[in-house]
């Protein structure tokens, strides 16, 4: 019998407890990773993550910067601000793009470094099975 959404049967019921399994692997995952890295840099999960953002596709306008960590323009203002302050990021004025120091490069060399060990160890743990 098909409920409202097609069939309720068994490999239905699999795809679904499959779905659940996976939303929380990743859920542990990210936040084992959050705890790393917070371990390394000394950074919470937003704020590594926005250092993660500009090392990888370079300056970003204020605005992008919101969007890319979904989150509403005060939050990342709050993130932005104190990065600044840490002196982890900078911009030449209000307007322009921000971008990382010399101190927020180093920061995303360190955090790179562990996302790759990280990965490398998953994937060898997928691989021995």
């Amino acid at each position: 019998m098909k409920g409202p959404r097609g069939s309720d049967g068994p490999a239905s019921t699999r795809r679904r407890l499959l779905t659940a399994r996976l939303i929380t692997l990743l859920n542990v995952l990210g936040g084992s990773a959050a705890l790393a890295f917070r371990r390394e840099s000394g950074l919470s999960g937003s704020d590594w993550y926005l250092i993660a953002q500009l090392g990888q596709h370079g300056p970003l306008a204020f605005t992008e910067i919101a969007i890319r960590l979904h989150q509403d323009k005060g939050q990342a203002s709050r993130a932005v601000k104190r990065l600044m302050k840490a002196r982890l990021l900078s911009r030449e004025h209000l307007r322009a793009p921000i971008a990382l120091t010399a101190a927020g490069k180093t920061a995303y060399a360190r955090i790179r470094r562990l996302a790759r060990s990280r990965n490398t160890a998953l994937l060898r743990q997928l691989d021995s099975d």
